[in-house]
């Protein structure tokens, strides 16, 4: 690793679509949420252009809802060595249309974090390396897989736990280019803890994302 290399993906510009990832704690507790999907949602991951890893969600049907569980993995090699790893698992467990408990378990680059809440009436109890304690139940994490994410005002940054604002701009349908493929979906700007633009397909299932941090583009694409 040469002495000017910055981490590709900071904390912040690890997407959890997720794509990314995850992915979507914390939703509204209404039924926002777009129709769950019959197939896993998967992802190719680009750092600056290359293709740097996975991001995968898949819902597994329950009595009344549902557990999404979300898989992200990336690895950046410069010179064909191991200059950076990203590694993040959750799961989310859903019950009449709302998220009642979460946990996501993160790697990033060997520092290991540990987040999880679990609903209590109208807020959620949240534990984490930086936790406020409690969540209000319309505060969402960083899981754009769910369109619905869209409608909060706060987002649960679901590495710290920290609760941080989320704004959202509508730009309409478009197409675009994402990691050299062309897309065509409803595309969103968002900035919270990261800053870029997020597009959904007719479901209402993300198609894509782009975000840009500490100098790096860092993109999700349907596979």
């Amino acid at each position: 690793m040469t002495s000017d290399f910055c981490p590709p993906i900071s904390r912040r510009a690890a997407l959890r679509l997720t794509a990314a990832g995850a992915a979507g704690a914390l939703l509204m507790p209404h039924r926002l949420f777009a129709a769950v999907p019959e197939r896993p949602l998967s992802y190719l991951v680009f750092v600056d252009g290359k293709r740097s890893g996975t991001y995968t969600v898949e819902f597994v049907p329950r009595g009344g809802g549902f557990t999404a569980t979300s898989a992200m993995s990336i690895r950046v090699d410069i010179a064909f060595i191991t200059a950076y790893r990203y590694q993040q698992d959750g799961q989310e467990d859903w019950h009449d249309g709302k998220l009642v408990a979460f946990e996501y378990v993160t790697n990033d680059d060997g520092k290991a974090a540990l987040v999880n809440g679990k609903r209590d009436a109208d807020k959620f109890v949240v534990k984490g390396p930086k936790s406020p304690g409690s969540a209000p139940g319309d505060a969402m994490s960083s899981g754009f897989w769910n369109h619905g994410i869209l409608a909060a005002r706060q987002l649960v940054d679901p590495q710290t736990a920290e609760l941080v604002p989320l704004t959202v701009r509508d730009l309409g349908h478009r197409s675009a280019k994402v990691a050299g493929t062309t897309i065509h979906g409803d595309e969103y700007a968002v900035e919270t803890f990261l800053k870029g633009t997020v597009w959904y397909d007719a479901h209402r299932h993300l198609l894509a994302s782009s975000f840009t941090q500490d100098g790096h583009k860092v993109e999700f694409r349907r596979a």
